[in-house]
């Protein structure tokens, strides 16, 4: 447990853990500071270093080792979400920090239903959003916020509310901004594909420029997913149209 009340001495130990958790063999063994690095995100709110240590550990326990999953299922359960979101609008113009809640955000909101729910009433698609307009250069954090945003819309409601702020003109900038620099065209598309799924944002998608952009990887020579998921939506659009 993290000392309570002391400020430095916090900053100092979530710091050396996430040092710590650098080391992809040893991220398994940190799931159990989950508790107690929500509970600094609580107690420590807007406070810079606390705040992006903490995202940093969150993001190595749901990342890249054999216990992911089960540490991603700890993250949500011991209700990261929302102090993480929070810490999106306190730090907003943080790169780092955005970058890293974004794919805790995504980490997490893979797994089920559940976490989508919690992530969206927590406000991460707006805070997402928000990142993404902010850092429209950060190829690696406009890939993380559309993995985010496929994980977290996957209902027709959830599209309609992610398109109506902005979701669309997000995408499609990312997508028209770096290609298929850390999949974000890919990713793009695919998060496009699944706007199709509604008549009305199916109308949107056609006015956003996304059909040009998705015409112009469909006819790239590069056999990638970014060229499959392209004519992905270039069929849907043709199936409308066919009499």
């Amino acid at each position: 447990e993290l000392p309570r009340g002391s400020r430095a001495a916090a900053e100092a130990l979530l710091g050396a853990a996430a040092v710590f958790l650098e080391d992809e063999g040893s991220r398994h063994r940190g799931i159990n500071l989950v508790g107690p690095v929500v509970v600094s995100m609580q107690t420590y709110p807007g406070v810079r270093k606390i705040q992006v240590a903490a995202c940093t550990i969150l993001f190595h326990l749901t990342a890249a080792h054999l216990s992911e999953e089960a540490a991603a299922d700890q993250v949500g359960k011991c209700g990261a979400l929302g102090p993480l979101c929070q810490a999106m609008r306190d730090l907003e113009c943080n790169a780092e920090l955005q970058r890293l809640a974004i794919g805790v955000l995504a980490n997490v909101s893979k797994l089920g239903n559940e976490f989508k729910t919690l992530g969206v009433k927590a406000g991460g698609i707006q805070a997402t959003l928000t990142a993404m307009r902010r850092f429209p250069k950060d190829a690696a954090l406009q890939a993380s916020g559309i993995a985010a945003l496929t994980h977290l819309c996957d209902t027709v409601g959830r599209s309609a509310t992610c398109a109506k702020q902005g979701g669309l003109e997000a995408v499609v900038a990312a997508v028209r901004r770096h290609g298929r620099a850390q999949r974000v065209a890919e990713l793009g598309f695919i998060i496009l594909c699944m706007f199709c799924d509604d008549p009305q944002l199916r109308q949107y998608v056609g006015m956003s420029g996304a059909l040009q952009l998705a015409a112009s990887f469909a006819k790239s020579g590069q056999a990638d997913e970014a060229r499959r998921w392209a004519r992905e939506l270039e069929q849907e659009f043709a199936e409308e149209e066919a009499p």
